[in-house]
This record gives structure tokens, C-alpha cells and sequence, in this order.
């Protein structure tokens, strides 16, 4: 089984609350592009660091501490007028979309850090956006249990009322050459749309909350996270497509904690990480019973700050987690030898 090795490298600090969103990408010049989300209202893209720099600090108890600095925050966009919920960049990392509990959707040039434009339409809170895999659309999903599919001058093309809870999360992913969307809600339902984004099957995993979604590279395994603390993993088979089939689910694993966001890479096929209520979990998929099932805790001791958001960069090498203090971690990744 392969062990991996993870760094806590240092911190990024910029944000006034909790960050609730984060992305990912590659600058024109090949360096790491990372935006963040906050429910400060604010968006904010980053310049790094990665050598890190050392500063003094105090902490509450006017202790002397240190910490290390990974960048600082290098253009800000403004507009939304409450917590900036979820964000999602196209592919060549030009434009940006997010959402807010100010009801709103808004797309983003990132170069100017502009709002090209403003979708409304939603009743309530936003709380999902993504692009579509060929990028014309915009999906964003909110807590008046709509998913609703925009084009990308701002019309609304479908109103999806499929959900009888809050739809939470949305998740691309390809199986066998074909797209799939996974829309993820607090109904306790996972609804996969076809590549004419009409609705194709029903996971219905359970009573509680679908708060994330994630999937390996070739879309065989989709990642469920329950807001209960359960994750399942569920065997994604296109032959299959009975409702509520419980035969499908590969592992159920149990965390015993609040689950805010999940996040599986296949380049680490053995682990994936969890932004929990009590700080950022690094777990085993399935243990032998020489393994432990938690790989990395973050906190290991001391005050615990919730986890909300997660994302690698393009090499997968450094993961960045984002906390309710409004700081984001950032990890190197690696894996060891096989053990």
C-alpha cells in the first residue's frame, strides 16, 4: 500500500471571515493560479510565494509564534453585496463565475477582475456554479431547490425543479467518453444529466444532505459526501440505471464528523482529502489492518477550525484548504515508496 508524505508548507491571509470557495488554474507565464471565495463578500485572486516567508506573530494569549507567509493577495473583485458561496473557472483560466447568497451568479474577466456579467434569477441564495463541459452554459443551484442552465450572455435556457431540497453542489466528470453533470442536494439525492443535460439517474443515497461531489479521472467512482459524516463511494455503472440501487455503493465510510467539502485526485488513488467541521482530514479510501484510516489531521492538537473548501493545483502537488478563519493552508503532496 503506498504511503504518502504531506507538508504543511504555510498560510495565505487576506480574507476578513471564512473562505467558502476555491480555484485553481495556470497563469499565461505557467505559475499557480489560485481564486478564492469568502464570506467577507469578497473575491480574491493570489500571488505566491512558494519558498514562503517567516513572520512573527502573537497569539490570543500574547504568546510569541511564527508562521510562514506563502504569498499574499494580488487583485480583488468586487460586487457581490453577501457571502460569495461558489466559484468556478472556464478552462484556459480567462473567465470566472460565482455565486452568492446575494441570489446572483456574476461572470468574471480575471484579467481586469471585471463583472462582464450578472445572472439573476434565483429566489434565494446560490450556493453551487459550474460550466458545462463545452463551456456555452452555466449551471448554478440555491437553496429555493432550483438548478437552473444559463448561457454566457446572462438568458436563462432551462429551470430544473428536480430537487426538494437545496441544491449544493454540481460536479462534471466523464465516463467511457461521455459527460456527465452530478448535482448534488440537501434532499439526500444525487441527479446525473447526459450530455443533452437532461436528467439520465437518481442516486438516492439517504436521508441527510449531499454537501460535496467528486469523481476520479475515468468517472468509474463517484465520491458522496452526506452532511451526517458519511462519504460513499458509489461504482458508476452505465448499464445501471435503477434508482436507490444500495448495490452500487463500492465502501461506505464513516468520518463521525460535520462533512463541509471532499476533494479525490486520481494521482493519489489510495486517499482523499475532507474539509470537516473540526479541520481538514486526509483519509485512506479502504485499510488493511495494519493501516490507520486517517493518513493526516489538520489540527493534530489545539482549536479546531471548520474546513469549507478544497482544491489541488494543475500538477497536484500542493492542496489548498480553506478554514473559517479565513486562512488557506497550503500542503505538498507526495507519495513514498510502496510500504
Amino acid at each position: 500500500m503506498t504511503d504518502y508524505s504531506i507538508e504543511p508548507l504555510g498560510v495565505l491571509e487576506g480574507h476578513g471571515d471564512a473562505v467558502t470557495s476555491l480555484v485553481c488554474g495556470t497563469n499565461e507565464d505557467g505559475s499557480i493560479l489560485l481564486i478564492s471565495g469568502s464570506r467577507d463578500k469578497s473575491i480574491i485572486q493570489w500571488q505566491f510565494d512558494l519558498e514562503g516567508k517567516v513572520v512573527p506573530y502573537k497569539d490570543d494569549e500574547g504568546k510569541d509564534h511564527e508562521k510562514t507567509l506563502m504569498g499574499k493577495p494580488y487583485k480583488s473583485f468586487h460586487g457581490h453585496n453577501h457571502f460569495v458561496s461558489s466559484l468556478a473557472l472556464n478552462s484556459d483560466c480567462t473567465k470566472l463565475i460565482s455565486g452568492s447568497w446575494d441570489k446572483t451568479i456574476r461572470l468574471w474577466d480575471v484579467a481586469s477582475a471585471s463583472t462582464d456579467k450578472i445572472f439573476k434569477g434565483h429566489t434565494k441564495d446560490v450556493l453551487t456554479v459550474g460550466f458545462s463541459d463545452d463551456e456555452r452554459l452555466i449551471f448554478s443551484g440555491g437553496m429555493d431547490n432550483s438548478l437552473k442552465y444559463w448561457n454566457t450572455i446572462g438568458d436563462l435556457k432551462h429551470d430544473n425543479h428536480l430537487f426538494r431540497g437545496w441544491v449544493s453542489c454540481i460536479l462534471n466528470f466523464t465516463k467511457d467518453k461521455k459527460k456527465y453533470i452530478a448535482v448534488g442536494s440537501w434532499d439526500g439525492t444525487v441527479h446525473i444529466l447526459n450530455s443533452e443535460y437532461n436528467p439520465e439517474r437518481t442516486i438516492a443515497g439517504g436521508e441527510y444532505a449531499v454537501t460535496s461531489l467528486s469523481a476520479d479521472l475515468e468517472g468509474e467512482f463517484l465520491f458522496i459526501a452526506y452532511k451526517d459524516g458519511t462519504v460513499k463511494v458509489y461504482n458508476f455503472q452505465t448499464e445501471n440505471k435503477e434508482e436507490n440501487d444500495d448495490k452500487n455503493f463500492k465502501y461506505v465510510i464513516e468520518t463521525g464528523v460535520d462533512i463541509n467539502c471532499i476533494l479525490f485526485e486520481t494521482k493519489f488513488f489510495e486517499m482523499f482529502a475532507i474539509g470537516t467541521s473540526k479541520g481538514l482530514q486526509i483519509r485512506r479510501i479502504k485499510v488493511d489492518k495494519k493501516n490507520k484510516p486517517i493518513v493526516f489531521s489538520d489540527p493534530k492538537k489545539g482549536k479546531a477550525q471548520a474546513c469549507l473548501s478544497l482544491t489541488y493545483d494543475k500538477s497536484k502537488n500542493y492542496l489548498f484548504a480553506g478554514f473559517a478563519d479565513g486562512t488557506i493552508k497550503v500542503y505538498k503532496i507526495g507519495a513514498k515508496e510502496d510500504s
